[in-house]
């Protein structure tokens, strides 16, 4: 009996679940959502996001401090640097990757350290946020990681409640949860 609990408890700490995600309902993932007419640009992308709030994958959800880079910009692709900080560990950590999108929102994002892409749907953007969702049916190796994920990235390192709100109702009217969202920590972040 003992040896049936150390290897459930073994399975449990070296696999790759996340608990964060918003699980599938019954049909499988929604129809793609968006909520704005949303019209992807090198501009608008162009510069500084704070990552304000996630559904996360299971190798975010212990991060911190989280903001992107988007530089390097070509007619449908731009490239990006992502620096973030442990939460245990406040060890730094930078990934590289390009973002392609299609002016309707469709949005591909490649982090070059994984050599994985990962596709989204911007259901909304403007001057102020961006926010991204994705679903996954099958999951990240395994239907251990299948379900919905989110990402709010705001210009401002700590935005105000209305646009929160304004977020909030947004990923609703697209069947995101807010219960599922992690606020990311922004505080004692040292970016230099």
């Amino acid at each position: 009996m003992s040896s049936i609990f150390i290897f459930l408890a073994i399975a449990f700490v070296v696999s790759d679940i996340s608990v964060a995600q918003q699980p599938l309902v019954r049909d499988g993932c929604p129809d793609s959502c968006s909520t704005m007419d949303v019209r992807m640009s090198n501009d608008k992308l162009a510069g500084i996001w704070y990552l304000h709030a996630s559904i996360p994958r299971f190798f975010e959800e212990e991060m911190k401090c989280t903001y992107i880079n988007v530089t390097e910009l070509e007619e449908d692709h731009l490239y990006f640097v992502k620096h973030e900080f442990n939460n245990n560990t406040n060890e730094p950590r930078e990934t590289f990757g390009a973002i392609e999108f299609a002016k309707d929102g469709a949005t591909n994002i490649y982090y070059t350290d994984l050599f994985l892409p990962f596709a989204y749907d911007t259901i909304a953007l403007s001057d102020d946020y961006w926010v991204l969702t994705t679903c996954n049916e099958h999951g990240f190796y395994s239907s251990d990681g299948s379900g919905s994920y989110a990402y709010i990235f705001t210009r401002l390192q700590y935005p105000p409640c209305e646009m929160n709100s304004e977020i909030v109702d947004i990923l609703g009217e697209c069947g995101i949860d807010k219960d599922y969202l992690m606020e990311q920590d922004q505080n004692s972040c040292s970016f230099c």
